[in-house]
């Protein structure tokens, strides 16, 4: 496939109705609330420095993002830093992508090719990172559906419970009234969040009406003070297990302590008594958290700090390197372990600080890329077959020169294949002496773009045809398209598709970028044009637009063969058939008179008739490939 970076395009279907105002507002601000909501379980890991993927190789990125294969086994909370993962380092990768194809074009213009022909194909590995980031974003989005339908849904529950909650609170206050009150409670803990932007004002409105029950509550006092005591252990149970987070890692900590704090909140009120007491405690088992979440990014900035000390004692490690020279190989391949086992040490250790990674790491590449620039000028030197190199080149050099002397405008693509497999023979020989190498490197350069410079030329010409028979093949189409139900009730379905499909072919070759564009704008009109026919059952419907298909690739270049390819495959396909339905059928005959025996018999005939009515299809096919 060629590698192409595009635009996701916005598009709006027949079916859907434009959106007001009001409705763009409403659906940006869900979406902002999901974005907080996904984005909540990672906020701590926002604030901690990020690793520099600059540095890594094409391999590294995609090694890196590979662990979330495959994405529909991650969980929501995997899927969410897979995601802010792939952020970081796919524009870093798509620029390795993107510098890989501006060399193979480069190399490719260098060698006499046309910027026109050039096709740039991804790698397994690059194919598979994009097919990740692909599934990655699809498992997001719908994630994010997800929520956004349980925040409106939760939304909705939350309202009906205040609505019953203010009809438990206007009505006579019974043992009923407060047995159903506590179960709206109970309802509200149970129900997610909701929207932020509604979460306020159902809070405010729920506290009003539970107080409001409450301190209209005249009855039954002692049943609330045990009310109170049962919240104030409920708050207590809340503040060990609070209190108990300080075990585990900050981030998981923290985690927990959202959920549990979500709890503390939905609990009633406690004894007066025991108001302040419980909330210094649980206040108290909160700083805790934090503390601790404070103290491991300090440690974790000490260690950051502690990685930028190591590599920098490994910039100064390497700088010799940049200026090492000799004229020995055994030295050299020496040097280049020392140099290969000084970044294994830095790649085994740790993330430094964003602002100083960047600087660092240029000071350490810059110097290990220069120790092995200076290695590969010294091996170039080295070449023994310079000199045999340049005796071959200057005699391809004459080759070309008596090639393009003979050839003629008739006869210049065969010329041109020549030249081609004369540069191929040129890049195999390698290098020449330096103080001949621009002479001949430039001669036979200048001798190749004189060549197909004039071949671009006659190209050109060909080219002014082709945009003309694109015009033709676009209002062919518009013709096509201008045949309506009541023209086409008065003509053969076959003589219709077979004159239009006649009249493509006889037009001729369109430009290049334009071919699939314009056959496939061919395809859909024709297959409209089959839908328009009046009186045409489903089934014929079906045979013409095969029949589209097949008259199509019989006459695109290797049709005939992949016309053969197919028929084959169809008559292997039913001979298959006929023979499952010969086994069936022999083995009917075995079956006995017995129950069972009738149950089985009704079943082998049913897999008959659905082989054959698959026979029928395949044979209907194989006619039709037959009658073209």
């Amino acid at each position: 496939m060629n590698y192409e970076e595009k635009s996701p395009k916005m598009e709006q279907t027949a079916h859907e109705a434009p959106q007001s105002q009001e409705d763009v507002l409403t659906n940006a601000t869900e979406n902002q609330e999901v974005e907080e909501e996904m984005e909540e379980d990672v906020e701590h890991e926002e604030e901690l420095p990020e690793e520099d993927y600059s540095t890594y190789s094409k391999d590294e990125l995609y090694e890196t993002l590979r662990a979330a294969h495959p994405v529909n086994k991650l969980s929501k909370e995997e899927v969410e830093q897979y995601y802010r993962l792939l952020t970081k380092i796919e524009p870093f990768f798509k620029a390795i992508i993107q510098d890989e194809r501006e060399q193979a074009l480069e190399k490719y213009l260098a060698d006499g090719g046309e910027a026109d022909g050039f096709e740039y194909r991804l790698d397994e590995k690059a194919k598979h990172f994009f097919e990740i980031a692909k599934a990655l974003r699809q498992r997001r989005q719908a994630i994010r559906q997800e929520l956004q339908e349980a925040l409106r849904n939760n939304l909705k529950r939350k309202q009906e419970i205040l609505d019953e909650l203010r009809h438990a609170v206007e009505s006579i206050e019974t043992e009923e009234t407060i047995r159903q009150v506590k179960h709206l409670q109970a309802e509200w803990r149970k129900t997610g969040p909701v929207p932020k932007r509604f979460a306020r004002d159902l809070w405010a409105r729920y506290n009003a009406l539970i107080d409001m029950f409450y301190n209209n509550l005249s009855l039954f006092h002692e049943l609330k003070e045990l009310d109170r005591k049962k919240n104030l252990e409920a708050k207590e149970e809340i503040c060990a297990k609070i209190e108990a987070l300080v075990e585990l890692p900050a981030r998981e900590a923290f985690r927990q302590l959202k959920v549990l704090q979500q709890e503390y909140r939905h609990i009633g009120p406690v004894p007066q008594e025991e108001k302040d007491n419980i909330w210094e405690r649980y206040k108290k088992a909160v700083n805790a958290i934090y503390e601790k979440r404070r103290r491991e990014d300090e440690l974790f900035k000490q260690q950051l700090q502690e990685n930028l000390a190591k590599k920098k004692a490994l910039v100064e490690k390497l700088t010799p390197f940049a200026e090492f020279d000799s004229d020995r190989i055994k030295e050299w391949n020496a040097k280049t372990e020392e140099i290969k086992a000084i970044q294994k040490e830095w790649e085994e250790i740790g993330p430094v600080p964003r602002e100083e990674g960047k600087e660092v790491s240029k000071s350490f590449w810059s110097k290990f890329k220069q120790f092995f620039k200076r290695k590969g000028e010294f091996f170039h030197k080295l070449d023994e077959e310079r000199q045999q190199h340049l005796l071959k080149k200057q005699e391809l050099f004459e080759k070309a020169k008596a090639i393009i002397e003979e050839s003629t405008e008739e006869t210049i693509e065969e010329a041109a294949k020549q030249l081609k497999k004369l540069q191929d023979e040129w890049r195999k020989i390698g290098s020449v002496p330096e103080k001949a190498r621009k002479k001949i490197e430039e001669g036979f350069r200048k001798l190749m773009n004189d060549f197909f410079d004039k071949r671009r030329a006659i190209h050109s010409k060909k080219e002014e045809a082709f945009v003309e028979n694109l015009k033709k093949k676009e209002a062919l189409i518009e013709q096509i398209n201008a045949r309506t139900e009541e023209v086409l009730a008065n003509v053969e379905p076959e003589d219709e598709v077979e004159q239009w499909i006649e009249a493509w072919v006889a037009i001729g070759h369109v430009p290049r970028k334009d071919i699939s564009r314009i056959q496939n704008a061919f395809i859909k009109a024709m297959h409209e044009l089959v839908q328009r026919f009046p009186g045409l059952d489903e089934e014929s419907r079906e045979e013409l637009d095969l029949s589209i298909t097949i008259r199509l690739a019989k006459h695109k270049a290797g049709g005939e063969r992949k016309l053969r390819q197919k028929r084959n495959q169809i008559m292997h396909k039913i001979r298959s058939i006929r023979e499952e339905i010969d086994t069936l059928r022999n083995n009917i005959e075995f079956f006995g008179e017995s129950s069972e025996a009738a149950k089985m018999r009704e079943a082998y005939e049913e897999r008959i008739a659905k082989a054959q009515e698959q026979l029928h299809v395949l044979e209907k096919k194989l006619e039709l490939i037959d009658s073209i």
